[in-house]
This record gives structure tokens, sequence and C-alpha cells, in this order.
């Protein structure tokens, strides 16, 4: 398997074949102890916990068309920002998941912000 970084940092891949081993998965992204890894289609990325500043759900609203009429549903994702800015948007499979990996990762990254940035041009 072949790790692609997501962030500016290169790691070894021995450390990041054991990491990707023992991490927790939720959806598309598994939760190591020094590693956050997701996939898109084939490709595993990562990106190393000591780069994370911030992370924070997104939720959006998608309109859609059923059999009985429209109506909207909601994509969540998990935002994860470095110091370059956003590093990853990762489709989570629903609300529960996202939530239950946040609360993951502020045990795993103190250091992070968990909470979306302010809108520029606002003030707060």
């Amino acid at each position: 398997m072949k790790f692609y970084p997501a962030a500016s940092a290169a790691a070894e891949e021995d450390a990041l074949k054991t990491d990707l081993q023992k991490a927790h998965e939720i959806g598309v992204m598994k939760i190591g102890s020094e590693f956050l890894f997701f996939r898109v289609r084939l490709k595993t990325y990562y990106i190393p916990f000591s780069e994370i500043t911030r992370c924070f759900r997104r939720v959006r609203s998608v309109p859609a068309r059923m059999c009985c009429g429209r109506g909207n549903m909601a994509m969540e994702s998990m935002v994860i920002c470095t110091e370059a800015g956003e590093a990853a948007e990762i489709q989570m499979p629903g609300e529960r998941a996202g939530k239950a990996a946040l609360e993951e990762l502020k045990v795993k990254i103190p250091h992070a912000a968990f909470v979306r940035p302010a809108a520029e041009g606002s003030e707060a």
C-alpha cells in the first residue's frame, strides 16, 4: 500500500503501516495514535497529528428528489486544517459518526482548535 501526504510532511512507511493497523475506523477515516488517515478512491492519505491546527464538522444541505417529492439531505464532513489552510474535507457517513470522530480527535489532538474559523468580514 502506498501512502500520500495530505499535508507537507512525509513520514516513514513502516511507522505509517504500524499506525494504520492499530487505527480506529470511522467511515473512510482512520484515527491512529500519531496520524489521521483517510481514503479517496484507491489512495490512502495521512496527516500527522502534530500538523493539525484546526478540526471541525461541516454540514451542507443538498437538494434531493425523492419518489414522494423534493427535500434536502444533510451531507456531513470533517474538515482538517493545517498552517497552510484546509488540508482535507472528509465525508462522514452521518451525524453520529461525525460527532464521534470529533470527540476522539479532541482527545488525540489537544493543541488544535475545534471550532470553524470566523468568516472574513464578520467581527467575532
